[in-house]
């Protein structure tokens, strides 16, 4: 009779899809661990199996006029709040807006890839540029980003380091108001799409401000994970809970507010 190695929640090995079939036992959760090739499969001592942590699906955008069409998120109306998004260009970014949101200029947030070095992070009509410390951004390449809102402090991290610190003031009640995801609409009555081009996947809120150490589980070492202990507000998997079919993104956050493809966004199975 052989013995299953041991394992604790916080020190499970990180293992590929040449490792199918390979278990433990996890001590602190006293589950038999089963890996399938892409995440664990969890048996709990009742011998009932809980589904690993699978990621199938994304969203891609052609870069013109489509987009997520999310609404009003209210976790986004405090003083302190985290997006969180996976990315992957397919062109030369220029102002490829990840997420926006706002109705107008003094009330707008909006998460962009600026240009090959730089993220741009703006909230109440004042962007501010993080660069990155080296090198630049490369196309169908993945890439986690995450801006943090705490109090008059904001954020960036990229793949869970930190690219810098600003300053922010006067958040109002309306920030949360039309939220897109791909997408940043500008103010105005001749109002036009600043879109993406790339493909998104895994774009979370949160109504409370990140920490460092939060981020780094987020990002998990380069692969998505469950978000369920963090208490996201919305979280959009991307199909992953939809089987990647139909028009809608279901909310796995608190809020209950489902995505729509709009303007030809469609479901990819091209994932981190």
């Amino acid at each position: 009779m052989s013995t299953l190695t041991s394992t604790t929640s916080t020190t499970r090995p990180t293992l590929g899809a040449g490792d199918v079939g390979k278990s433990y036992f996890e001590t602190d959760s006293n589950k038999v661990l089963v890996w399938d090739g892409t995440g664990w499969n969890e048996w709990n001592a009742d011998l009932v199996l809980t589904p690993g942590f699978n990621n199938n699906y994304s969203v891609a955008l052609a870069g013109d006029d489509d987009y997520v069409e999310v609404g009003d998120v209210s976790g986004l109306t405090g003083t302190s709040f985290s997006i969180s998004a996976w990315f992957y260009l397919t062109g030369t970014p220029s102002n490829e807006s990840i997420f926006g949101a706002g109705s107008s200029t003094s009330d707008r947030i909006w998460l962009q890839v600026r240009d090959t070095n730089t993220i741009r992070f703006g909230s109440l009509g004042n962007g501010d540029d993080f660069d990155l410390p080296s090198g630049t951004f490369s196309t169908n390449t993945w890439y986690h980003v995450v801006g943090v809102i705490n109090g008059t402090s904001k954020e960036v991290f990229l793949d869970g380091t930190s690219l810098g610190t600003d300053t922010i003031s006067n958040l109002t009640g309306t920030n949360g108001n039309n939220v897109i995801i791909g997408g940043l609409y500008s103010p105005g009555p001749f109002g036009s799409l600043t879109p993406y081009q790339g493909i998104l996947d895994e774009v979370a809120v949160f109504s409370t401000a990140l920490s460092s150490t939060d981020v780094s589980s987020i990002y998990n070492s380069g692969t998505p994970t469950d978000l369920t202990s963090f208490s996201p507000v919305g979280w959009w998997r991307m199909g992953e809970d939809d089987s990647g079919t139909g028009t809608t993104v279901t909310d796995q956050g608190s809020g209950g507010n489902d995505g729509t493809l709009t303007n030809g966004a469609a479901f990819s199975t091209t994932t981190p």
